[in-house]
């Protein structure tokens, strides 16, 4: 998530475990990594805590790993299922989401 919020990344090709010495026991591949140039505003290290969270129990919903940084309704409001899995959001999801905790800390303060 990290890398996508700020690169447009391409995959290029295939590099074969027999490319390798000892051989993995999985393909590699090369991605070209182009920073883009107007990546969307967010505070980056609330982003990552936000993104580590997040994946810190794949196998559960967004709203259980994030139930501490925003409710049901406002994963709702910002048209995010909450039952969703982390893997199935996109990064303008994960930056809607830091935005709106950004906006609740700035309320409480």
């Amino acid at each position: 998530v990290m890398l996508q919020y700020a690169f447009d990344c391409e995959e290029l090709f295939i590099v074969p475990p027999q490319a390798f010495i000892p051989r993995p026991k999985v393909d590699s591949q090369i991605i070209r990594l182009t920073t883009k140039p107007n990546p969307a505003k967010v505070n980056l290290n609330q982003l990552e805590a936000l993104v580590k969270q997040a994946f810190a129990q794949r196998r559960k919903t967004i709203k259980n790993n994030l139930k501490k940084i925003i409710s049901e309704q406002q994963l709702q409001d910002l048209n995010i299922d909450p039952k969703a899995r982390p893997e199935t959001l996109t990064v303008k999801q994960y930056v809607e989401i830091t935005n709106t905790q950004t906006r609740l800390q700035c309320r409480t303060q």
